[in-house]
């Protein structure tokens, strides 16, 4: 089974005052959202529908994107 959600990074900001904001970028490959295939003995990224979901936790999202992957990618074990 996938995981409903999945940390894929993580970044603090510095010490924000009311009202204040600070911009942060975030980068991760596609492969960390890849699960373990035992039948083929692969990791695999399964086409589908997926959202981004940036926020304060995993309670707490203040925006999503969506990802489409259009098909199956394997990815070898290292």
């Amino acid at each position: 089974e996938k995981p409903l959600k999945t940390l894929v990074d993580f970044t603090k900001t510095r010490v924000l005052n009311p009202g204040e904001s600070q911009e942060v970028s975030f980068f991760f490959p596609l492969s960390d959202l890849t699960v373990y295939d035992e039948m083929n003995r692969q990791w695999i990224l399964e086409k589908g529908n997926y959202a981004v979901k940036v926020g304060a936790s995993s309670n707490n999202i203040q925006t999503q994107y969506p990802l489409q992957i259009i098909k199956d990618q394997y990815y070898p074990l290292e």
